[in-house]
């Protein structure tokens, strides 16, 4: 068969224990050789290797991405990747890597800041409601009725200093 739009990067696919796996197989990381594939094809009477692969490119540093193989023992979360591999990154993929890295921790960053400014945005709306709501029932005259509603569901001497329990509702007005 024949090759098209072969695309070559670093090894970067990690795995649980693949240090143990590498060393198991003996092979020599510090040598990756990614970058120089061999072209192997045969005559009738002899295997031929030569360098480079037809229709190969390199793929560019800003398209690399670290493939996880999934596992039933869990890995450190806060590995990078790059930190991680087998075989040592070209400075370029390496970089590559980080900043892309970096990019999700500065989203993790601001979806946290988002959760925590919707969170204070949803007290200070519950806060203006109920003032709003309060300075409503004054205004409108209704004041007096929610109070005779909270006085028949609580008649006097039910009260606070009735035992010392206080109200279950009481309504409070700045």
């Amino acid at each position: 068969g024949e090759n098209h739009d072969l695309v070559l990067a670093p090894f970067n696919a990690l795995f649980y224990d693949c240090l143990s796996f590498w060393r198991m197989l003996r092979i020599d990381r510090p040598k990756n050789r990614w970058a120089e594939p061999l072209w192997v094809s045969r005559s009738a009477h002899s295997v031929i290797l030569s360098g480079g692969v037809p229709g190969q490119t390199l793929m560019p540093p800003q398209n690399f991405f670290c493939a996880t193989i999934p596992s039933n023992t869990p890995q450190r979360a806060s590995a990078v990747a790059s930190q991680a591999n087998p075989c040592p990154l070209p400075p370029a993929y390496a970089s590559a890597l980080q900043h892309k890295h970096k990019q999700v921790l500065d989203l993790r960053k601001e979806i946290a800041e988002t959760e925590e400014a919707a969170a204070a945005a949803k007290t200070a709306l519950h806060k203006a409601i109920q003032s709003k709501f309060k300075e409503w029932l004054v205004t409108s005259g209704n004041l007096r009725q929610v109070q005779d509603l909270v006085q028949m569901e609580h008649p006097q001497g039910e009260g606070a200093g009735s035992g010392g329990m206080p109200r279950p509702w009481t309504l409070t007005l700045p």
